[in-house]
């Protein structure tokens, strides 16, 4: 019987992939309960070689490959060919502490949502500790709206395993988005009638990249990134309205992605003040600015004067 399968979109990841694999072969799972599943999104590196070569020695792996369609397709393509009683979506640059799935699957009495721990390393770090698994303890059992109501909701699309009948029964989508849709999946999972086992076992690692902080983006592609994230608030207000009891967190969520918008904004870094004044103009007609009064004084305080390139910006066009 097939425990797992984990489904693992791979675009460009070459340098990352055989990690993630290898740290997927230790999770104290025999290989026919474990199904990995890697779709490539039109990779133009090495990524989708070494993958193959992989699978030659791991019968537990398999390759498919799509063009360019982006993550969503390729996630909700790997769900189609998902064996497992669950399902965990990694990302191709991150990788899990050794023996993290069966641990989860320990705790779980059927659980329909498992959520785990995680931690950002960087080139140095190694969370691989044993002991991490051994003291860790369930903080949370109970149901989907309990957990929301407690901690908020769990944006992280890699830190859950989702029962796989539990979204089939639901027919939760991923959307075509290139930001946050994993955030609107989670709020979709999160406020079904479903229940949900939490620990805080540190078993997922996301990687962060040197380079990530530098990252900037041209103006076609934010004004693509401000309409997704149009959209992805649009929807978590018509959720809002049909879960009032959990307004809170979605107000929350909500007041984050118009946050993350003005921040994607001041990262263009191909734009003029004409070209920067048409997507704010974007931004407010679709409802993301102007900003709640209320919390301007915590934007200043932990995006303004903690974001270099947003200062970047205000000087670039507002000097004196």
């Amino acid at each position: 019987m097939v425990k797992i399968s984990t489904i693992i979109p791979l675009y460009n990841c070459g340098h990352f992939i055989i990690r993630c694999l290898d740290s997927l072969q230790n999770q104290g799972l025999d290989a026919s309960e474990h199904q990995i599943i890697v779709v490539n999104d039109g990779s133009t590196d090495n990524g989708p070689k070494l993958v193959a070569d992989y699978c030659l020695s791991h019968p537990n792996v398999t390759l498919y490959s799509q063009e360019n369609q982006g993550v969503s397709s390729a996630r909700h393509y790997g769900l189609q060919k998902a064996k497992g009683e669950y399902i965990h979506f990694c990302d191709a640059d991150d990788y899990l502490v050794g023996g993290g799935y069966f641990q989860l699957l320990s705790i779980a009495l059927n659980a329909d949502l498992i959520k785990m721990s995680s931690k950002i390393v960087r080139d140095n770090d190694d969370i691989n500790d044993c002991n991490n698994l051994l003291q860790s303890k369930v903080k949370f059992r109970g149901t989907t709206k309990e957990y929301v109501k407690k901690y908020g909701l769990n944006v992280s699309i890699a830190t859950t395993l989702y029962n796989r009948y539990f979204l089939l029964r639901n027919r939760i989508p991923f959307e075509a988005c290139a930001i946050a849709e994993d955030a609107l999946f989670n709020a979709r999972c999160y406020t079904v009638d479903g229940t949900v086992v939490y620990t805080d076992a540190i078993v997922y690692a996301y990687y962060m990249r040197a380079d990530s902080a530098s990252h900037t983006t041209n103006k076609s592609s934010t004004e693509r990134m401000i309409n997704d994230y149009i959209y992805i608030t649009k929807a978590f207000n018509q959720l809002k309205a049909i879960h009032s009891d959990i307004k809170e967190a979605f107000d929350k969520h909500i007041l984050t992605l118009k946050n993350n918008a003005f921040v994607k904004i001041s990262r263009t870094d191909d734009a003029n003040l004409t070209e920067i004044k048409h997507l704010i103009a974007i931004a407010y007609k679709g409802g993301i600015f102007p900003l709640p009064n209320n919390s301007f004084k915590d934007i200043v305080k932990n995006t303004l004067l903690r974001n270099p390139w947003l200062l970047k910006f205000l000087s670039k066009h507002f000097k004196r």
